[in-house]
């Protein structure tokens, strides 16, 4: 079955070349057209390799349409063909013989390229120090262009500091939309794994809610630069939820030390209903918050949208942390992820100094990478809450 991203895909792709067909040659005004149809290029995260090709010309847009249907559709030849074998009969022919004979080939060989190039790619992860005593998490973002499901391995050089996958789990995708620094629109998804063996109960509240559509039109009502991003409130200031209260989850190995953790916001013990937080990226371990330990029950990491994550930080706000424009959660969906890994970092007792972490990634079809990840344990000089 195709997924509704898909479909939504191939509606906006098809939607673009109908609509080139209305130029007859030499009037084929291409900026225009990609302008015309730029708001129904909202098509989640796996658009983003192709999306920088879209706009400067017709050639380009083809060959960025070919590669979004491509990442979609992983190698379904049927579409991919009905494709092709579209433009070369509605759209191509208006073009007169030469440029037919070029753009159908250029789109037909986009397409094969694309498909063609099967890798698991890991990307950089976003590391800081981690204090001597206590785990730390690590989102490890893939690029798999042959949609396998990928397993990781670990290993440490150290002895002092042992490493391990993180397994099982949903993860929950929600499709943002906002402006950014630059009053620039941006959407995208951001993706995050779900610890439902550290909070059972604030998962199940979190997935119930989206299973009933409460987040979709909700907003980040509250983004801090450099702390968090807050969300899910129905009231959109801080004050609302579900009106289904769920007690606090806290883990001795689960604490603030990592980059983008999802947590549940609330106003005292006990008090967590729909509104959430996820905590800055790019920071250093001394800008993290760890004063929020055992005070905010901690329910997942974001894996990917990295860069979606940053544009919604970058959002203006005013003093309070209140966006000057609306960012909204269009979309949240709850899903098994087979492809982004987290990475959980546990030091030995007293241990501090520096290890490398070697991470595999595999599809089990003989695509692999490799990446070493440096890992500097420190002194821990928070004092936290007992709980």
């Amino acid at each position: 079955m195709i997924s509704p991203n898909i479909r939504r895909d191939c509606h906006n792709c098809w939607a673009i070349l109908r609509n080139l067909r209305q130029f007859r040659p030499g009037r084929l005004d291409l900026g225009a057209t990609v302008a015309k149809n730029r708001p129904r290029l909202r098509l989640g995260q796996h658009v983003r390799r192709g999306r920088a090709a879209l706009w400067p010309s017709g050639i380009a847009l083809l060959s960025g349409i070919g590669r979004v249907l491509n990442s979609s559709l992983y190698g379904n030849f049927a579409v991919i063909r009905g494709l092709t074998d579209w433009a070369r009969q509605a759209f191509l022919p208006q073009l007169g013989r030469r440029r037919r004979r070029c753009l159908t080939s250029w789109v037909a060989a986009e397409l094969l390229e694309s498909r063609q190039l099967l890798t698991v790619t890991l990307g950089q992860p976003l590391v800081n120090n981690i204090p001597a005593g206590k785990d730390g998490l690590i989102a490890l973002p893939v690029t798999n262009t042959t949609l396998n499901p990928v397993s990781y391995t670990v290993q440490s050089s150290n002895p002092g500091v042992s490493a391990s996958i993180v397994t099982g789990g949903q993860s929950l995708l929600l499709n943002v939309t906002g402006k950014d620094a630059a009053g620039q629109n941006f959407v995208g998804d951001l993706t995050f794994r779900l610890f439902d063996d550290a909070a059972p109960l604030t998962v199940a509240q979190i997935e119930d809610l989206v299973n009933t559509n409460f987040y979709d039109g909700l907003t980040f009502h509250r983004i801090l630069s450099g702390f968090v991003a807050q969300g899910g409130d129905p009231l959109g200031n801080g004050t609302g939820g579900s009106g289904t209260k769920i007690p606090d989850e806290f883990q001795a190995n689960l604490t603030f030390t990592g980059q983008g953790l999802l947590a549940m916001a609330n106003s005292g013990s006990d008090t967590g209903d729909s509104q959430f937080f996820i905590t800055a990226i790019d920071e250093t371990l001394g800008q993290l918050p760890e004063h929020l330990n055992f005070k905010h029950t901690i329910f997942g990491i974001l894996t990917s949208g990295f860069d979606t994550f940053r544009s919604l930080m970058s959002t203006p706000t005013n003093s309070a942390g209140r966006p000057n424009s609306t960012v909204e959660i269009t979309n949240a969906t709850i899903f098994t992820d087979n492809q982004q890994g987290v990475l959980r970092v546990t030091p030995a007792a007293g241990f501090t100094g520096s290890t490398t972490l070697t991470v595999r990634a595999s599809d089990g079809q003989g695509n692999t990478d490799e990446r070493q990840v440096a890992v500097t344990i420190v002194p821990d000089t928070i004092n936290d809450r007992a709980f």
